[in-house]
């Protein structure tokens, strides 16, 4: 015997002789919650198989912001989902249940692995300022899906039962196929899905999930339940909290309170729940609707429109007329004195009915309500009102139910068709306007990559407008490319330093920032990261040198090092015959036979024979004008990353790229290539992210730009996400970036800075190139600088500010007072003078003393990696 066929079994005999197609209870009187439940057993994964013989299945749905969306894209979604739900007819009922929850707290200390004093404390200042803000919300909206076959064969199924006939080895009883109706309801479960996956987000729940789902409509209580065991009832083990029943019942600590939708307005427009959805308390917004079929539909609206015409009249006319043998036409006069609102509806339902025979539409009952459950009763009332309000204020009317509390509570329960049937007869269109598909995003719970360990808390917590908070992550899935555009002043270095300093909270967190104009020189020191002023005047005296050919011993370096020979010979116009790349390559393996402090360039140009070659290179060596950078014997980037180097391995770095950007590609280019495999080198796994500001175009031209857009689509597999920072959308449709459509492609999280010109006919072009539509280009015009950000992904969109402090610009903005350029001379003062205690002495020059004392008293003061470490000495 099946499970689907021992389950109905099980079902048929525990109502016995009570009829399976009615919703009642068990006993006459029900003595417990679970008697007033529907709910029977688990037949299948995500299928609930109810005391009437219904099989019950649910997704968890999300559409779109609708402050991020235009008109049109809500009326398409509208359309879209209208047209999904328009397959179901008799027998079939959708629930739509919008959960508004507790927020998922900051993430807590012992979940986080910050090195350094500052960066802790930095997270440690947020997450009291979040904690000790107004309460958090989010919403939730899972979509139910509930099928009754028809009552003969139920009749069928109990009479089979009552009769004591055993069940086919087929899965039938009482000559019914369960197992069929199972297998043909799960095809349209899978139906549902296909057709609104085009439309919005939409994930099947698990058993485990559909339970948690049903227990907490039911007790307002969040946490996960258990999956009973085969043929346990599933209403006793979901009734697990005391009730009590009456004008206010109680499930468990809870006082519940409904507030019903009583009227409608004339009109709905897609998204009208919408404010709904963004209220600053717990509760649970509720639709069930009961699909009638083509033919119910036209009796139903016929019979409706037939009550409307006769209530044109008064009751003494139609007496009049009924005892008159004569038909008489109405007069003028007879029309001024009828119910114009009645003829109104008559008109109406015509329009109906006309709308229900040309398949246009389908119709059926529709029963609206929300859920209060709160501690108190008075806080139960309080945001009763203030949801009855919210209601009236969206043109419905509406009352907090009393006599009828405990029947309008089961009749939210998915599942649950018969109580607190209400008879409104609206259309699928009405409907799908009310439904909760425009929810404001409030970001993933935690790190979407399996790269990471599992749990891994969101990268920050920002703040928004409304009670729906907003956790920021850059991942979508394992990719973690994302881009940043925004124009110079707009706040790009302050939300990238915020990024950089947050993903320290992650164990084993690498970060390699290739900084231009000092952005990040201040956190970056004052947080341990080793920086490299590449040519500039903080290398002055201890100059940053690299030894590309350091590691030509192994083969992969061997032939990456012949490749980036060959690119120093193409920058300056030339190439490379087949036999001169052969001589290279030969003079690149005997190098790998010497010592590592002797590959050298200098070594390298001895062993070349062919005097073209020598030439080519010697601009690189230190007979050349690029000797001091590139023909060292010993690395300074990177100390560690390097196996022959012998030492531990930096993990946090900021290579300032400012002087090189002012140089020739012939500089620019071959530095970030050779600096780029240093960094690849340096993955092992870990959570690792790379910032490239401004210098990333100089890469995007011919050979380069496949280079970059290979080391976008590799770097993934090894946990590393690489964040692009741009000052306009405009370089990206730059005749000279070449690839700049796959590198869009390749950073599938996109973030937004204020642009008061965006809604400029060319530039909104170029946000409409990266993804962006009206509404949002909009929104960019509007923002406040160095205040608002937009974040747009495949997950969904939203606008946030980073809520700074005082603590975090002192770090990431400028001395008051002082320019930029002056607040980085002062910081690189103080830190090469005192080490140990120029961060207590940088706060204290910010007007911080109490957060110095704090960072004396919670943290000892360490110094990590810093330019004078961790570059090399001039070459002897």
């Amino acid at each position: 015997m099946s499970l689907i066929s021992a389950a109905a079994g099980l079902a048929a005999g525990s109502l016995g002789a009570t009829a399976l197609g009615k919703l009642r209870e068990h006993r006459k009187a029900p003595r417990a919650l679970s008697d007033l439940l529907g709910w029977g057993f688990l037949v299948g994964e995500g299928v609930v198989l109810t005391k009437d013989g219904s099989f019950l299945a649910a997704w968890r749905v999300r559409g779109r912001d609708l402050a991020s969306s235009t008109v049109g894209e809500v009326a398409a979604l509208a359309t879209h989902v209208g047209a999904a739900l328009s397959a179901y007819g008799d027998g079939w009922m959708i629930h739509a249940d919008a959960v508004r929850r507790e927020a998922v707290g900051y993430a807590l200390p012992e979940r986080c692995h910050f090195p350094d004093p500052v960066s802790a404390l930095v997270d440690e200042t947020r997450r009291a300022r979040y904690t000790a803000t107004a309460e958090h919300y989010e919403t939730e909206s899972v979509f139910s899906l509930t099928y009754t076959p028809p009552p003969g064969l139920v009749g069928r199924l109990q009479k089979a039962v009552v009769a004591g006939r055993d069940g086919a080895r087929d899965g039938s009883r009482g000559g019914v196929d369960w197992d069929r109706l199972l297998g043909q309801f799960e095809r349209e479960a899978r139906g549902l899905r296909d057709r609104l996956s085009s439309a919005v987000r939409i994930e099947r729940l698990g058993s485990a999930d559909l339970l948690r789902h049903l227990h907490e409509c039911l007790t307002g209580l969040p946490h996960a339940v258990g999956v009973p065991g085969r043929g346990a009832y599933l209403d006793y083990a979901l009734a697990d909290q005391p009730f009590v029943g009456g004008f206010e019942p109680r499930v468990g600590g809870k006082h519940v309170r409904v507030v019903a939708v009583q009227g409608y307005p004339n009109t709905t427009t897609p998204g009208l729940a919408d404010p709904l959805l963004r209220l600053p308390f717990p509760y649970r917004w509720s639709l069930r609707f009961l699909p009638f079929s083509p033919a119910t539909a036209t009796k139903v609206i016929g019979k409706a429109q037939l009550g409307w015409f006769q209530k044109r009249r008064g009751a003494g006319d139609w007496v009049k007329d009924m005892a008159s043998k004569e038909k008489r036409q109405d007069t003028e006069m007879d029309l001024a004195f009828q119910d114009a609102n009645a003829s109104q509806m008559v008109l109406d339902a015509g329009a109906a009915r006309a709308s229900n025979t040309g398949g246009e539409l389908r119709f059926g009952y529709l029963t609206a309500c929300a859920v209060v459950m709160a501690e108190s009763g008075r806080a139960a009332d309080d945001r009763a009102a203030g949801l009855l309000k919210a209601v009236r204020d969206l043109g419905f009317t509406g009352r907090v139910e009393d006599v009828n509390a405990v029947d309008a509570l089961i009749g939210s329960l998915p599942g649950h068709g018969h109580a607190n049937l209400r008879r409104p007869v609206l259309s699928t269109d009405n409907l799908v306007d009310l439904l909760p598909l425009t929810a404001p995003w409030g970001g993933h719970r935690e790190v979407p990559s399996g790269l990471f360990p599992p749990g891994s808390p969101p990268l920050l917590w920002a703040r928004t407008d409304g009670s729906t908070p907003f956790r920021l992550c850059l991942h979508e899935g394992d990719v973690g490319h994302t881009l940043v555009v925004g124009a110079t002043g707009a706040g790009k270095s302050v939300l990238v330093g915020l990024i950089l300093a947050q993903w320290r909270r992650y164990a084993g967190a690498r970060t390699v920032t290739f900084d231009v104009g000092y952005s990040h020189y201040v956190s970056g020191r004052a947080m341990g990261a080793a920086h490299y002023d590449l040519a500039g005047p903080l290398a002055a005296g201890r100059p940053v040198e690299m030894q590309p050919l350091r590691d030509v011993d192994r083969p992969e370096v061997r032939t990456w090092a012949v490749d980036w020979v060959e690119s120093l010979v193409e920058l300056q116009g030339e190439r490379l015959s087949p036999d001169e790349r052969g001589r290279l390559a030969h003079a690149v393996g005997l190098l790998a036979e010497s010592p590592p402090e002797d590959r050298t360039l200098t070594a390298l140009l001895v062993g070349l024979g062919d005097e073209r070659l020598r030439a080519l290179v010697r601009p690189y060596t230190l007979e050349g004008p690029y000797g001091q950078l590139f023909d060292a014997d010993r690395d300074s980037f990177g100390a560690g990353n390097s196996p022959s180097s012998g030492e531990e391995a930096v993990r946090h770095q900021v290579v300032e790229l400012s002087h090189l950007v002012g140089m020739s590609d012939r500089v620019l280019v071959p530095a970030l290539t050779y600096l780029f495999r240093r960094v690849e080198e340096g993955l092992d796994g870990s959570p690792t992210l790379i910032v490239i500001e401004e210098a990333w175009a100089a890469l995007m031209h011919g050979r380069f730009a496949d280079r970059l857009r290979q080391w976008l689509l590799t770097l993934r597999k090894r946990n590393a996400a690489v964040v692009v920072v741009a000052h306009s959308p405009a370089q990206f449709r730059d005749p000279g970036v070449k690839g700049a459509q796959l590198l869009v492609e390749s950073c599938p999280t996109r973030i937004f800075l204020p642009n008061p010109d965006a809604a400029e006919p060319d530039t909104a072009a170029l946000y409409r190139w990266l993804g962006l539509n009206e509404a949002e280009v909009s929104r960019l015009a509007r923002a406040r600088k160095k205040q608002d950000y937009y974040v747009r992904s495949p997950s969904g969109a939203r606008t946030f500010d980073l809520a700074l402090g005082p603590l975090e610009m002192a770090f990431l903005g400028t001395l008051p007072g002082r320019s930029a350029d002056e607040t980085v001379r002062e910081a690189a003062r103080l830190a090469d003078a005192d080490p140990e205690k120029w961060l207590t002495e940088w706060l204290r020059l910010c007007g911080l003393d109490a957060e110095a004392d704090a960072l004396e008293r919670s943290y000892p003061v360490r110094l990590g990696p810093c330019a004078s470490d961790a570059t090399a000495p001039t070459r002897r």
